[in-house]
């Protein structure tokens, strides 16, 4: 079981990795020219930005439940995830 931190200090690589090995995927959103999923990944959660234009604008980022309960609001219930 990796942690966020542990998660935040791994290559792009090694986050990509660890997030399709562990991660629940919770939802998908789009914003802009992204198309963004969000996993739960042990007990932390990581959103993947994917560029509809060109995937090498692609990025992992790990968010806090403050962070999601604020950008997701009332799309999902992540309460079963802790």
């Amino acid at each position: 079981m990796i942690t966020r931190t542990e998660f935040d200090d791994l290559t792009a690589l090694e986050k990509a990795y660890a997030l399709f090995e562990e991660g629940d995927e919770l939802d998908t959103r789009q914003e802009g020219d992204f198309r963004i999923k969000l996993y739960l990944v042990s007990d932390f959660f990581v959103e993947l930005w994917v560029g509809s234009n060109n995937a090498h604008d692609s990025k992992l980022l790990s968010l806090s439940e403050d962070e999601v309960l604020r950008i997701y609001d009332e799309r999902i219930d992540i309460s079963p995830a802790f």
